[in-house]
């Protein structure tokens, strides 16, 4: 029986990875066993890959089978210039991670335009004009009532971890798609794509709960203004992000309430209370307090230098189906999942948008079902 050719792919993309990468054909070859003729067959159209050579493409370009499939350009491929400007004006180099996690960020876009391509999607940046936001302070309010976080739920909830995944819930239903990856580097908290209909947020899995949580309202932020980011500090862009993602998470009215009663706010037992009743950590209100003038340089520096050591989560390991569904969401892989029950996806496809191999996607179903139904 003749082996089925994947003739649906699309060769600029085969061509893109190969030069991002600066790999030649004979490297190429060498790396997966398939001739020099047959890849050039391959980039010109002259040919197609089968399934096996093109998983085996898509381990050497570091790229998800379904990279390959779709007709658009890479994103990347448009936001190598911005990051450069990025990285000469903050001196920081653009890691071959960094660059491999912005394609992840690009792919995830993808798969959300084929999933929910027969579908009117609500997005984020239509709303905001809707409503006509226009400042930050504005937008807090409006995006708390939008995702249901009154004081009463975030305090209630007292946990970051799950006030991260219910907020990613109540996110995903407004248009903006929050996933996860391990970075392997604690540079770097979390970055974002802007795209009208689909904007991604990816964030460091490896830092702590209550890192990862200000990490997503920094990005909202920048989603906000429509500017991608991979989390260069220092700039003054980066400034307003924290700010905007400390007035979200710790609101002024019941701030203020709370700290009436102290007269010396340099006080660990208030930064404790406060950290625990807000889901964030003791850093985040020290540096909040300093930025209203109450603590000193000195005494917000030592907390900063504390949480610094300690904002890494430093398990590793884990169940694979557990890790997976954390990285993906509970609101991305249920709609996948809906779909592929409803006979709208084929399991090769749940296989390609949930970066499982298909002998695996029945147990990652039967885990997402036992994660949330305990």
């Amino acid at each position: 029986m003749a082996v089925q050719k994947m003739k649906t792919i699309n060769k600029e993309r085969l061509v893109w990875a190969r030069n991002y990468y600066g790999l030649d054909t004979q490297t190429v070859s060498a790396k997966t066993k398939i001739t020099e003729t047959k890849l050039q067959d391959f980039e010109s159209g002259a040919d197609f890959p089968t399934y096996s050579e093109l998983e085996k493409l898509s381990e050497a370009y570091n790229q998800p089978v379904l990279f390959f499939f779709y007709p658009k350009p890479p994103k990347s491929q448009f936001l190598s210039a911005e990051f450069r400007a990025l990285e000469k004006s903050s001196s920081r180099v653009l890691t071959l991670k960094r660059r491999e996690l912005i394609e992840k960020a690009d792919v995830y876009i993808l798969n959300l335009e084929e999933l929910f391509a027969s579908e009117t999607r609500p997005s984020f940046s239509d709303l905001i004009t809707e409503e006509k936001i226009s400042t930050s302070e504005q937008l807090i309010s409006w995006l708390r009532d939008k995702v249901e976080l009154s004081i009463e739920v975030q305090v209630k909830t007292n946990s970051a971890d799950k006030l991260l995944e219910y907020l990613r819930e109540k996110l995903f239903k407004i248009g903006l798609y929050v996933f996860k990856d391990s970075f392997q580097d604690n540079d770097v908290s979390g970055l974002c794509l802007y795209d009208k209909q689909y904007p991604v947020i990816l964030l460091n899995n490896k830092m702590s709960f209550p890192r990862q949580l200000f990490t997503l309202f920094h990005e909202i932020y920048h989603i906000y203004l429509k500017v991608n980011d991979m989390d260069f500090a220092h700039s003054n862009l980066e400034s307003k992000c924290n700010k905007f993602a400390s007035y979200f998470l710790i609101p002024s009215d019941d701030l203020n309430i709370q700290i009436s009663q102290y007269s010396d706010y340099e006080d660990d037992k208030l930064i404790c209370d406060l950290a625990l009743r807000y889901c964030v950590s003791k850093d985040a209100v020290a540096y909040r307090l300093k930025s209203l003038g109450l603590i000193g340089d000195q005494f917000y520096s030592n907390y900063h230098t504390t949480y610094t050591r300690e904002a890494t989560d430093k398990s590793s390991g884990g169940n694979f189906y557990f890790t997976k569904i954390s990285y993906l969401g509970k609101s991305y892989l249920s709609n996948v999942f809906e779909k592929y029950y409803a006979g709208k996806l084929t399991i090769t496809q749940v296989s390609q948008l949930s970066f499982t191999k298909a002998s695996l996607v029945q147990s990652l179903d039967s885990s997402l079902f036992r994660r949330f139904n305990q």
